[in-house]
């Protein structure tokens, strides 16, 4: 089905094992990006960060001034071929391309499941983790949508625990207009009625 049509009628789609690579990031596109969209927020986030960034000095802490004589290295190899109209500082770290698309590239939505545990980055959390954070996005946007929304989902039940499954599935029960789900999990299954199940099976 186009994305165009799934749009017109508040289709969501979770899949098996999404990767969610793009998801909480800030690309365009992206989960968070269209939550941002649909609530109208402009933040004036990449011009401010990008700026900062610039005027960092130096750009990655007191580390790079170690790097400082192989740049400066760098820059009379190249005067030797190339016109250097910058001597001495033609070279420079910076920690990004400091344009606003590789700021949405590079931003990155870090997590923390426990006290003890350091804040991580969200691909890093588990598969069980990243669906359940993919989920709750898509949750947010439906609640934003004015009109009804349809889910559908492919194994919900994937590295999650029972308990998980259950809430997972009582969301979509009382919490949307309509749902699509594909499951192996008897813990899914126990809670739509039989009259909700239908066996799919392959044949010639």
């Amino acid at each position: 089905m186009p994305r165009s049509i799934r749009r017109n009628f508040g289709f969501l789609y979770l899949r098996a094992l999404r990767t969610g690579s793009r998801a909480l990031s800030l690309e365009r596109g992206s989960l968070l990006d269209i939550i941002m969209r649909i609530q109208s927020l402009q933040t004036g986030i990449w011009e401010h960060v990008r700026r900062r960034l610039q005027d960092l000095e130096p750009p990655i802490e007191d580390g790079a001034a170690k790097l400082t004589p192989v740049l400066r290295s760098i820059e009379a190899r190249l005067a030797e071929y190339i016109p250097m109209a910058k001597q001495g500082e033609a070279t420079r770290l910076f920690v990004s391309q400091l344009t606003r698309e590789h700021l949405r590239k590079t931003l990155s939505f870090f997590l923390s499941l426990s006290e003890d545990q350091l804040p991580v980055p969200f691909q890093d959390v588990g598969t069980g983790t990243l669906n359940i954070l993919v989920l709750a996005l898509l949750s947010f946007i439906a609640e934003l949508k004015e009109e009804n929304v349809i889910f559908a989902m492919e194994e919900p039940e994937i590295a999650l625990p029972p308990h998980t499954q259950r809430r997972i599935a009582s969301y979509l029960l009382n919490k949307t207009t309509q749902c699509f789900v594909t499951s192996h999990s008897p813990y899914i299954l126990e809670c739509f009625t039989p009259e909700q199940i239908m066996t799919l099976t392959r044949n010639h």
